[in-house]
């Protein structure tokens, strides 16, 4: 009952008034988990010293949660955290991923390439390269396509970079198949590269910027919603919360928000972070 309580606080951006260090230690997983979770509408004093303890938890659930919800709440030192932990490129690195991704420069993206080589790891691998956006993770893409390997993950993730469409790609040899055409993806490709210059984050063929990210948020597929939120959340260090489950209502509310962030404090407060801006200045 507990956790319930705690995972509809964090759901509402609420900060719980309760012992969460004794949570974090709990016997029960799904308590631990919860105190983890909540972590990240604590008043920064009080966050701090948990968020400490949650990263030394033995259970790596925890210590996952807890690096998030520091992110989420713009912790400096939250970055570093997550990079370091997710050079050990294990299961627990999956959740990691996508804000490698959207937050990261070359250093970053270069273990989403070495998670291309776990097994485990290869899908949410492909898929968090969506998030980063550059002609390099094209490229990767079109290699894992024209290998037929993961090829739904990569095609999504050249996509959601590009704007290409794949259903205008289709093979042409059977009337009935609806598979997209490799040879057709990779002309596509030769004819639009040069539009996607390297080192610069696009997301469906645009550079992304702060209107980009919220016309996401506002329009875009719904599986992609939740990590853009939590990147605009870190990148406005803690003041956007969007929940993305929340009633339609309550989420444009939320939107309303984006309109109160500024680009230049964006931009400034990803240096202070030590993550990539959104877009070159």
């Amino acid at each position: 009952a507990q956790a319930v309580v705690l995972n509809a606080l964090t759901f509402c951006g609420q900060a719980p008034q309760t012992n969460l260090q004794a949570m974090l230690e709990s016997p029960e997983p799904q308590l631990r988990h919860a105190a983890a979770d909540a972590l990240r509408f604590l008043p920064s004093r009080e966050r701090d010293n948990l968020i400490a303890r949650a990263l030394a938890s033995p259970d790596a659930s925890v210590q996952v949660r807890a690096c998030m919800a520091s992110a989420a709440a713009g912790d400096v030192d939250a970055w570093r955290s997550i990079v370091t932990r997710a050079k050990q490129l294990d299961l627990e690195s999956a959740q990691r991923l996508p804000l490698l991704a959207a937050l990261g420069s070359t250093a970053e993206h270069a273990l989403l390439f070495a998670a291309l080589n776990n097994p485990e790891l290869r899908p949410q691998a492909l898929w968090a390269l969506g998030f980063a956006g550059t002609r390099a993770a094209c490229e990767t893409c079109l290699h894992e396509i024209k290998n037929g390997r993961d090829v739904t993950q990569a095609i999504t993730a050249l996509a959601m970079i590009t704007g290409l469409k794949p259903a205008e790609l289709l093979r042409q040899a059977d009337a009935d198949d609806s598979t997209p055409d490799p040879d057709a993806i990779a002309q596509w490709w030769a004819s639009n590269r040069e539009r996607i210059e390297p080192d610069v984050r696009y997301l469906n063929g645009e550079v992304v910027t702060l209107e980009v990210l919220r016309s996401a948020l506002e329009h875009g597929p719904t599986r992609c919603r939740h990590i853009f939120a939590l990147e605009l959340s870190v990148r406005s260090r803690g003041a956007l919360h969007l929940q993305t489950r929340a009633l339609c209502k309550q989420q444009r509310e939320q939107l309303a928000r984006l309109a109160s962030l500024d680009a230049r404090e964006l931009h400034d407060a990803s240096k202070t972070l030590g993550v990539r801006p959104l877009a070159r200045q």
